[in-house]
């Protein structure tokens, strides 16, 4: 008869070896961790306690944040120092322990000291160096300028030439309100008035120069031209005017004309604007 044989579920001999040498190494392991935390256990301490200590500064980091100390300023205290000397002399001396010698008051802007060395101002300046003009003005009587000979142009005393080298002095005077420059400007067309058919046609010629001066300035002495040709032209006859000699594709997008009430400011604004794209577009960096 055979024997009986075993139910199929239950494990065989082999398994339960395979098993047992699991739990083995399953407990050596185990073993293992535990040995690794309780020698790390010291680390752990220490790190608790440095994260405990910087609670601690941070709270009272806070706190001093939030109420600030003030420190009371005592008065500087007075010593006596002995200094001995030969014989059986001896001299005291006191000084201010506290005390700092006196900052460097920086002095005042001079401007005419900087534009004329050494005090000397020339008794008379010809029209093309640099000129130093003074306000009358009691009030402002300490404020001076300089105008560079590249802003202010060359003047020879030729009649013709008078409302080309005003024009660029009155743009000047928009910028720098100078009760002298106006007596500067009436001085020379008293001496040097040109006919005025001259003013009229230099203003009616002159144009933008795009590659040497920018847009703005361009208005200012044309308008000026304009005014000394025409006294009594208006804005909007101004406008058009300044409009005829800028370069047609800014020209034809400017709207300021074309409006009820045009004026120079408002023209000055649109072609600011316009000029910039328009350098940028066709490449004509000033």
């Amino acid at each position: 008869m055979a024997p009986p044989k075993a139910p199929p579920d239950t494990p065989t001999r082999d398994e339960f070896a395979a098993l047992d040498a699991a739990r083995a190494k399953l407990d050596g392991d185990v073993s293992a961790l535990r040995n690794s935390i309780d020698s790390n256990n010291s680390d752990i301490g220490s790190l608790k306690a440095e994260v405990g200590s910087l609670h601690s500064k941070f709270d009272e980091l806070l706190n001093r944040l939030a109420h600030p100390v003030t420190t009371k300023t005592e008065p500087a205290s007075t010593h006596t120092l002995a200094s001995s000397t030969t014989g059986a002399s001896t001299a005291s001396s006191t000084f201010d322990a506290a005390s700092t010698p006196p900052s460097p008051v920086t002095p005042k802007w001079n401007s005419a000291e900087a534009a004329f060395r050494g005090g000397m101002t020339p008794s008379s300046v010809s029209v093309g160096k640099n000129i130093r003009i003074q306000l009358p003005d009691a009030e402002e009587s300490g404020r001076s300028f300089n105008i560079k000979p590249e802003e202010l142009g060359f003047f020879h005393g030729v009649p013709e030439d008078t409302a080309l080298f005003l024009s660029n002095i009155e743009a000047m005077r928009v910028s720098e309100t100078d009760s002298g420059l106006d007596a500067f400007i009436a001085t020379i067309r008293t001496n040097f008035r040109p006919p005025i058919a001259v003013i009229r046609q230099q203003a009616r010629a002159r144009r933008w120069l795009p590659d040497s001066e920018d847009v703005v300035h361009y208005t200012f002495v044309k308008a000026a031209m304009l005014k000394t040709g025409w006294e009594n032209m208006g804005e909007d006859e101004l406008v058009s005017e300044v409009i005829e000699g800028i370069d047609p594709s800014i020209a034809k997008l400017v709207q300021t004309p074309f409006r009820a009430d045009p004026t120079l400011s408002a023209l000055r604004s649109e072609l600011r604007m316009q000029e910039t794209y328009w350098r940028a577009e066709y490449g004509r960096p000033l």
